[in-house]
């Protein structure tokens, strides 16, 4: 059974739209965590999260980066409100990933607002309120 997961996903990375052609001795050597961390870096995390799923490792830090992907691509006229929903709605359930360092992105470049937004959705307040203060969103920190 082990095998036919393997030989999916080396299908899967031969796909013309990926080109990763791996034998099965590179992929054994590779490891399947670098493989998904070479795929997030190629920005292909739509694959990188549907092989972390089908092989039954941690999605976290696939969505975590696609959620960054997804603060520092600004496009032009989306409100930030649809930003932030998109991602909530995508991290939903999601428990090891950290709304609050999704957040210091938006905030390192220069979407506040986003960054607001994306705290509701932490539940740790002890991660919320110094990125608050560093924000100087005092009434928000003492909520």
């Amino acid at each position: 059974k082990e095998i036919v997961k393997t030989l999916r996903v080396l299908n899967a990375m031969r796909d013309r739209s990926i080109g990763i052609p791996l034998s099965y001795t590179q992929y054994l050597i590779l490891t399947p965590q670098l493989l998904i961390d070479r795929l997030v870096g190629r920005n292909e995390h739509m694959l990188a999260y549907e092989i972390c799923r089908y092989l039954g490792l941690k999605t976290d830090l696939v969505l975590s980066y696609w959620a960054k992907k997804q603060v520092l691509a600004q496009v032009r006229g989306q409100p930030e409100e649809h930003v932030a929903l998109r991602i909530k709605q995508r991290l939903h359930g999601s428990t090891g990933v950290s709304f609050a360092s999704i957040a210091y992105e938006a905030y390192k470049v220069g979407r506040e607002e986003l960054a607001t937004l994306l705290l509701d959705a932490e539940p740790r307040a002890a991660d919320q309120v110094p990125l608050l203060v560093h924000m100087r969103q005092y009434e928000f920190a003492l909520d």
